[in-house]
Protein backbone atom coordinates (compact mmCIF):
# COMPACT_ATOMS: atom_id res chain seq x y z
CA UNK A 1 0.00 0.00 0.00
CA UNK A 2 1.22 3.50 -0.77
CA UNK A 3 0.02 6.59 1.03
CA UNK A 4 1.32 10.08 0.56
CA UNK A 5 0.27 12.75 3.02
CA UNK A 6 1.30 16.36 2.66
CA UNK A 7 1.23 18.52 5.78
CA UNK A 8 0.92 22.27 6.14
CA UNK A 9 3.59 24.31 7.92
CA UNK A 10 1.28 25.12 10.84
CA UNK A 11 0.61 21.40 11.44
CA UNK A 12 4.08 21.16 12.99
CA UNK A 13 3.61 23.84 15.63
CA UNK A 14 5.00 22.63 18.98
CA UNK A 15 6.69 19.57 17.46
CA UNK A 16 10.30 20.22 18.30
CA UNK A 17 13.20 18.83 16.34
CA UNK A 18 16.51 19.90 14.99
CA UNK A 19 16.39 20.96 11.38
CA UNK A 20 17.73 18.20 9.18
CA UNK A 21 18.86 19.50 5.80
CA UNK A 22 17.50 17.82 2.72
CA UNK A 23 14.61 15.92 4.27
CA UNK A 24 11.50 16.22 2.14
CA UNK A 25 9.78 12.97 3.12
CA UNK A 26 10.00 9.97 5.40
CA UNK A 27 9.25 6.30 4.84
CA UNK A 28 8.38 3.56 7.24
CA UNK A 29 6.18 0.69 8.29
CA UNK A 30 2.46 1.37 8.55
CA UNK A 31 1.08 -0.50 11.54
CA UNK A 32 -2.60 -0.95 12.39
CA UNK A 33 -2.79 2.25 14.47
CA UNK A 34 -1.33 4.43 11.74
CA UNK A 35 -3.32 2.74 8.96
CA UNK A 36 -6.53 3.36 10.90
CA UNK A 37 -5.67 7.04 11.42
CA UNK A 38 -4.80 7.49 7.75
CA UNK A 39 -7.98 5.79 6.56
CA UNK A 40 -10.01 8.06 8.85
CA UNK A 41 -8.27 11.11 7.40
CA UNK A 42 -9.05 10.03 3.84
CA UNK A 43 -12.69 9.37 4.78
CA UNK A 44 -13.31 12.71 6.46
CA UNK A 45 -11.41 14.64 3.76
CA UNK A 46 -14.44 14.28 1.53
CA UNK A 47 -16.67 16.34 3.82
CA UNK A 48 -14.78 17.94 6.70
CA UNK A 49 -13.90 21.64 6.77
CA UNK A 50 -10.23 22.62 6.78
CA UNK A 51 -10.01 23.31 10.53
CA UNK A 52 -11.09 19.73 11.30
CA UNK A 53 -8.63 18.32 8.74
CA UNK A 54 -5.87 20.40 10.34
CA UNK A 55 -6.61 18.79 13.72
CA UNK A 56 -6.55 15.32 12.17
CA UNK A 57 -3.22 15.98 10.41
CA UNK A 58 -1.82 17.20 13.73
CA UNK A 59 -3.01 13.98 15.44
CA UNK A 60 -1.26 11.93 12.76
CA UNK A 61 1.98 13.85 13.27
CA UNK A 62 1.79 13.23 17.02
CA UNK A 63 1.07 9.55 16.40
CA UNK A 64 4.03 9.27 14.03
CA UNK A 65 6.26 10.91 16.63
CA UNK A 66 4.93 8.56 19.31
CA UNK A 67 5.52 5.52 17.07
CA UNK A 68 9.20 6.38 16.80
CA UNK A 69 9.46 8.55 13.70
CA UNK A 70 11.53 11.12 15.58
CA UNK A 71 12.65 12.90 12.42
CA UNK A 72 9.06 13.66 11.42
CA UNK A 73 9.15 17.08 13.07
CA UNK A 74 12.07 18.10 10.86
CA UNK A 75 9.74 18.01 7.88
CA UNK A 76 7.94 21.06 9.25
CA UNK A 77 10.88 23.43 9.06
CA UNK A 78 9.64 25.34 6.05
CA UNK A 79 10.30 28.99 5.67
CA UNK A 80 7.47 31.31 6.45
CA UNK A 81 8.05 33.26 3.23
CA UNK A 82 7.80 30.13 1.07
CA UNK A 83 4.73 29.07 3.00
CA UNK A 84 3.07 32.46 2.43
CA UNK A 85 3.73 32.33 -1.31
CA UNK A 86 2.52 28.70 -1.38
CA UNK A 87 -0.80 29.80 0.16
CA UNK A 88 -1.06 32.70 -2.27
CA UNK A 89 -0.96 30.30 -5.21
CA UNK A 90 -3.58 28.06 -3.62
CA UNK A 91 -5.87 31.02 -2.91
CA UNK A 92 -5.50 32.24 -6.50
CA UNK A 93 -6.22 28.78 -7.95
CA UNK A 94 -2.68 28.52 -9.33
CA UNK A 95 -3.09 31.44 -11.68
CA UNK A 96 0.13 33.13 -12.63
CA UNK A 97 0.95 35.69 -10.02
CA UNK A 98 3.47 38.27 -11.07
CA UNK A 99 6.49 38.99 -8.93
CA UNK A 100 5.08 42.50 -8.46
CA UNK A 101 1.77 41.11 -7.13
CA UNK A 102 3.60 38.83 -4.71
CA UNK A 103 5.84 41.68 -3.54
CA UNK A 104 2.86 43.97 -3.06
CA UNK A 105 0.97 41.33 -1.04
CA UNK A 106 4.03 40.64 1.14
CA UNK A 107 5.03 44.31 1.50
CA UNK A 108 8.57 43.85 0.25
CA UNK A 109 10.70 44.88 -2.67
CA UNK A 110 11.50 42.52 -5.51
CA UNK A 111 15.17 42.44 -4.54
CA UNK A 112 14.30 41.52 -0.93
CA UNK A 113 11.91 38.80 -2.12
CA UNK A 114 14.50 37.29 -4.43
CA UNK A 115 17.23 37.46 -1.78
CA UNK A 116 15.06 35.77 0.86
CA UNK A 117 13.97 33.07 -1.56
CA UNK A 118 17.60 32.50 -2.57
CA UNK A 119 18.53 32.17 1.13
CA UNK A 120 15.83 29.49 1.45
CA UNK A 121 17.01 27.79 -1.75
CA UNK A 122 13.57 28.35 -3.27
CA UNK A 123 12.06 29.90 -6.37
CA UNK A 124 8.59 31.16 -7.15
CA UNK A 125 8.16 28.54 -9.86
CA UNK A 126 9.17 25.71 -7.48
CA UNK A 127 6.76 26.98 -4.83
CA UNK A 128 3.93 27.14 -7.37
CA UNK A 129 4.72 23.62 -8.62
CA UNK A 130 4.72 22.24 -5.05
CA UNK A 131 1.37 23.93 -4.33
CA UNK A 132 -0.12 22.46 -7.52
CA UNK A 133 1.20 18.98 -6.83
CA UNK A 134 0.09 19.07 -3.19
CA UNK A 135 -3.43 20.00 -4.26
CA UNK A 136 -3.36 17.29 -6.92
CA UNK A 137 -2.25 14.77 -4.31
CA UNK A 138 -5.12 15.80 -2.05
CA UNK A 139 -7.67 15.43 -4.87
CA UNK A 140 -6.30 12.07 -5.98
CA UNK A 141 -6.54 10.68 -2.47
CA UNK A 142 -9.87 12.15 -1.43
CA UNK A 143 -12.02 12.30 -4.57
CA UNK A 144 -12.98 10.16 -7.52
CA UNK A 145 -12.47 13.00 -9.99
CA UNK A 146 -10.79 11.94 -13.21
CA UNK A 147 -7.08 12.53 -13.41
CA UNK A 148 -7.63 14.84 -16.39
CA UNK A 149 -10.05 16.95 -14.33
CA UNK A 150 -7.52 17.10 -11.48
CA UNK A 151 -4.85 18.18 -13.97
CA UNK A 152 -7.07 21.11 -14.98
CA UNK A 153 -7.98 22.02 -11.39
CA UNK A 154 -4.26 22.16 -10.55
CA UNK A 155 -3.59 24.63 -13.34
CA UNK A 156 -1.57 22.33 -15.58
CA UNK A 157 -1.91 22.65 -19.35
CA UNK A 158 -1.06 19.01 -20.11
CA UNK A 159 -1.67 15.67 -18.47
CA UNK A 160 1.87 14.52 -19.30
CA UNK A 161 3.54 17.49 -17.56
CA UNK A 162 1.43 16.90 -14.42
CA UNK A 163 2.27 13.18 -14.42
CA UNK A 164 5.98 13.86 -14.96
CA UNK A 165 6.15 16.43 -12.13
CA UNK A 166 4.00 14.28 -9.83
CA UNK A 167 6.24 11.24 -10.29
CA UNK A 168 9.38 13.34 -9.77
CA UNK A 169 7.95 14.81 -6.54
CA UNK A 170 6.23 11.75 -5.00
CA UNK A 171 7.93 8.76 -6.64
CA UNK A 172 4.89 7.33 -8.40
CA UNK A 173 2.41 8.45 -11.05
CA UNK A 174 -1.12 9.63 -10.26
CA UNK A 175 -2.49 6.44 -11.82
CA UNK A 176 -0.16 4.28 -9.70
CA UNK A 177 -1.28 6.13 -6.57
CA UNK A 178 -4.93 5.50 -7.42
CA UNK A 179 -4.25 1.77 -7.85
CA UNK A 180 -2.96 1.31 -4.30
CA UNK A 181 -4.85 -0.88 -1.86
CA UNK A 182 -6.13 1.94 0.34
CA UNK A 183 -7.88 3.73 -2.48
CA UNK A 184 -9.45 0.68 -4.08
CA UNK A 185 -11.81 0.54 -1.05
CA UNK A 186 -13.51 3.78 -2.04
Amino acid sequence: MAFILEFEHHDFIDLLAAKINGIAYTRGYVGAELQNALEQLVTISAWAPEHILAHRRREILLLLNYLGYKNIAALGHQSSLSSKIHHMFIQNRFQNLTVQQICQALFMSESTLRRKLRDENQSISAIKRNAQLGYGLHLLQTTKKSIQHIVELCGYQTHSRFTENFKQRFGLTPRELRKTKMFSKQ
